[in-house]
């Protein structure tokens, strides 16, 4: 969390802790910062205000969309969604509309594929839904989400983008293009349990109340959303100073080393265009909970993939597109990267994990356990 952004949230929680939605004076002054607040997040994406709902997260927002178009259409209408989409969109649409998902096939190299989408739309096979993510949580892959929605829109079929990912990464222009799209706050330096949803459907969520237009009930967390704010510019400001893109080969090295010193380390999504702060390593022996301890004892945070599938005996979807086996799955490793760290900190990253891996070797060496 963006120290000012924690100073924000302090600051908030202090002056504005009264109910923006009760009659009092105290309160009014809170209704009227959500509302400046709520001018100002639809100014930044180029959207209306009453586009704009704060919600808890992406995965509340994503369930939010699409619950809200199963529930507005009738029952033979059909979703699709792409093959590495978050949990957060995969399992609501798997639940909401049933054995009517489709799902857009995936590229060799992890991209969607927008001539099969073009394909369905010209047979007249219309969605009330499309659902691609702007960039991939687990590779970091960066997806057509651009041309998906010029295609979406061409064929009037609303689409829907989650930009979790990429939002505090890349510039945010064109989101206004899609349909809806939704983001976290902890992404960029801001408290956990805030984003938002931008949405021209009108989409609804929770009941029993008249918050947000109607559209989520429940008292408005404005200290989270004061302090989202302020973490939103902080990172823009660090963004324009330090040109992330020119972090990409900071990765890159780290990468290129580990694959020299660690024979058969595969790097997935290496041919197309990644986020600057995003690595998927595919080990080529021991399983990634291994790798986690060993790199966490040596001063470093690693991840298996997803946070939201850790502990999951499931694939996720990101490894199904790249057709790996389950075994492989179990030796993924993510890394991700905030704007703090340097150029020396990827370095001493990769030097990581050559040391990690001559200890998994001794390791293996000293045990009568096959490791695979």
């Amino acid at each position: 969390m963006h120290p000012l952004a924690l100073d924000a949230l302090t600051q908030a929680y202090q002056d504005d802790w009264s109910n923006p939605s009760s009659p009092y004076r105290q309160s009014n002054r809170t209704k009227a910062k959500l509302n400046k607040a709520r001018c100002e997040w639809a100014q930044l994406f180029g959207s209306k205000e009453s586009d704009v709902v704060f919600t808890s997260g992406a995965t509340e927002a994503n369930n939010m969309v699409i619950a809200s178009a199963a529930r507005n259409h009738s029952g033979r209408a059909r979703i699709l969604i792409s093959g590495i989409e978050h949990p957060s969109v995969s399992i609501p649409a798997k639940h909401c509309f049933q054995d009517r998902v489709d799902v857009l096939p995936m590229e060799s190299h992890g991209l969607v594929c927008l001539a099969s989408l073009r394909e369905n739309f010209e047979r007249g096979l219309l969605p009330v839904l499309v659902c691609v993510m702007a960039a991939n949580n687990e590779s970091g892959v960066v997806q057509p989400w651009a041309e998906v929605a010029r295609i979406c829109e061409q064929y009037e079929v609303p689409f829907h983008c989650d930009a979790t990912q990429w939002v505090g990464k890349l510039p945010i222009s064109g989101f206004h293009h899609a349909f809806s799209f939704t983001a976290s706050a902890h992404k960029f330096g801001g408290p956990k349990g805030v984003g938002w949803l931008v949405d021209k459907g009108g989409s609804s969520w929770q009941e029993g109340g008249t918050q947000e237009g109607g559209k989520r009930a429940g008292t408005e967390n404005f200290p989270a959303i004061a302090s989202m704010i302020k973490a939103w510019h902080e990172c823009d400001r660090l963004l324009q100073q330090v040109k992330a893109e020119d972090r990409v080969p900071w990765r890159n090295n780290m990468e290129e080393k580990v694959c020299s010193h660690i024979p058969g380390t595969q790097v997935i999504g290496q041919d197309v265009q990644r986020l600057w702060n995003t690595s998927l390593l595919l080990m080529p022996k021991f399983d990634n909970l291994s790798w986690i301890a060993k790199l966490d004892a040596l001063g470093f945070e690693v991840s298996t993939g997803s946070a939201c599938s850790t502990g999951s005996d499931l694939q996720s979807s990101t490894a199904q597109a790249f057709s790996l086996d389950p075994l492989e799955s179990k030796r993924l490793v993510r890394i991700s990267s905030y704007l703090s760290h340097s150029q020396e900190d990827w370095n001493n990253l990769g030097d990581a994990f050559i040391l990690a891996y001559q200890q998994l070797l001794e390791d293996s060496q000293d045990s009568n356990v096959i490791s695979i």
